[in-house]
C-alpha cells in the first residue's frame, strides 16, 4: 500500500480502507467465527498445502501441479516452506491480492471512464461484501480476480495503444490465473 501510494496518492485512502476491511474480516475468520465459505474447500486447501509442505523444497518444486485445482495448495506450500506454516501468512497472500485487485480495478475503470468513475469503482470494490470475504480466507477467488483485472487492463491498452507488451500482458495474466482454474485460459 505504501508503494503503490507514492506512486499514486489518490488512491491511498481507498487502499487503506480495502486493507484493513480485509484484515479486520481476516482475524474475525481465524479468532471469533468463520465466515461463510471458509470451512470445506479452503479447510482442505490449507490441508493440502500442509502435507505439500511437509517435504523439502526438492520435493516440493518436483510436485509442482501446474494449471490444477489444487495449485492454491502448492502456491500456499511453497511460502509455507520458505516461511514456515502459519494459517495468518496464508490469509495475508489473499489480502495481498484483493487489496491489489482493488487497485488494479481503480487503473481499469480509469483507462475506461477517467479518474472520477476510477475511484467510484474502487469504493465499490474496497467495500464489496464477497470480494472482502474471498480476500480473507484460502480460497482461489482472490487470485482469480486479480489476474482477470491485470488481462482486462492489457486487453484495453492494447485497443487503446495496439502496442505488443499489452497484448502479451493479457495473455500472461490468463495463462497465470489458469493455474488458479482452468477456465481462465479460455479468456486468452
Amino acid at each position: 500500500i505504501i508503494i503503490l501510494s507514492f506512486k499514486n496518492p489518490k488512491i491511498t485512502q481507498i487502499l487503506i480502507v480495502a486493507y484493513f476491511l480485509r484484515i479486520f474480516s481476516v482475524y474475525i475468520n481465524i479468532f471469533i467465527q468463520s465466515l461463510p465459505d471458509s470451512q470445506s474447500d479452503a479447510l482442505v486447501f490449507q490441508e493440502i498445502a500442509m502435507s505439500f509442505a511437509k517435504n523439502d523444497t526438492y520435493e516440493l518444486l518436483k510436485s509442482f501441479t501446474g494449471p490444477d485445482t489444487y495449485f492454491i495448495s502448492w502456491f500456499y506450500a511453497l511460502f509455507t516452506v520458505l516461511f514456515d506454516e502459519s494459517l495468518l501468512l496464508l490469509h495475508s497472500l489473499s489480502v495481498f491480492f484483493g487489496v491489489g485487485t482493488v487497485f488494479l480495478l481503480w487503473l481499469l475503470a480509469k483507462e475506461l471512464w477517467g479518474e472520477k468513475a476510477a475511484n467510484i469503482s474502487a469504493w465499490i470494490a474496497a467495500f464489496f461484501p464477497s470480494l472482502i470475504l474471498y480476500s480473507a480466507i484460502t480460497m482461489r477467488e482472490s487470485f482469480l480476480t486479480f489476474f482477470l483485472i491485470m488481462a482486462c487492463i492489457g486487453l484495453v491498452k492494447t485497443m487503446k495503444t495496439y502496442k505488443l507488451k499489452y497484448i502479451l500482458l493479457s495473455l500472461f495474466s490468463f495463462y497465470i490465473g489458469s493455474f488458479f482454474h482452468g477456465t481462465m485460459i479460455f479468456g486468452a
